[in-house]
C-alpha cells in the first residue's frame, strides 16, 4: 500500500494522510463493530448502514480493498445472500490490521 501516493491523491502530505488513517482506524474499528453485532444478531438494516459507512469512509481515502469489501457485504446483506457475510467481514478486518500495523497506530 502506498501511503505517499495515496496521500498524494488527496492533495495531502503523508503526515495529514497519516491523521486521516488514524481516525479511519478509529471509526472504522467502531463500523467493524457494529456490521459483526449487526450480523450476528440477525438485525440486516443496522448491518447495511455499518457496511456502507464503511464503505463510503475507506473509498474516500483510496482504501479500495475495504471499500470493495464493504460493497459486497452491503449488497449481500441487500439481497439476503449472507453465506459469504463472515468471510467478507473477516476480510475486512485483516485489511484494518494492516493499515493499522503500517501506520504504527493499535487501538482498543
Amino acid at each position: 500500500m502506498d501511503f505517499k501516493q495515496l496521500a498524494e491523491n488527496l492533495e495531502l502530505d503523508e503526515a495529514e494522510f497519516t491523521e486521516l488513517l488514524e481516525l479511519f482506524s478509529n471509526t472504522g474499528g467502531k463500523d467493524i463493530a457494529r456490521l459483526e453485532k449487526a450480523i450476528e444478531t440477525g438485525n440486516k438494516k443496522e448491518a447495511e448502514r455499518a457496511a456502507h459507512s464503511l464503505k463510503g469512509s475507506s473509498a474516500t481515502l483510496g482504501l479500495m480493498a475495504i471499500a470493495e469489501k464493504a460493497g459486497l457485504l452491503e449488497e449481500n446483506l441487500r439481497e439476503d445472500c449472507h453465506e459469504d457475510s463472515f468471510r467478507l467481514l473477516e476480510g475486512i478486518k485483516e485489511n484494518m490490521n494492516i493499515i493499522k500495523k503500517l501506520i504504527g497506530f493499535e487501538q482498543n
